[in-house]
């Protein structure tokens, strides 16, 4: 199996991470935010769990990249 396909997608993962983090810090106190944030990313989590299981990292790393885009959209950082 090459190894490069998952490395991409825990590359990405780490970037997202980064992201989530600047988010909860710039939101600390919005309940709201959480609630929000956390809908999106059990949702997600969800789907990466399914790909992750067919193996399909290209799926994955094109759910990743996206998060990466839409989330410092919806909660600017």
């Amino acid at each position: 199996m090459n190894p490069e396909p998952q490395l991409k997608v825990h590359l990405l993962e780490l970037e997202l991470k980064q992201i989530i983090e600047s988010i909860l810090s710039k939101y600390k106190d919005d309940d709201f935010t959480y609630e929000q944030l956390n809908e999106y990313l059990e949702h997600l989590v969800e789907t990466l769990k399914f790909f992750s299981k067919q193996g399909d990292y290209d799926r994955m790393q094109y759910d990743l990249s996206h998060a990466i885009a839409f989330l410092p959209l919806a909660f600017p950082i």
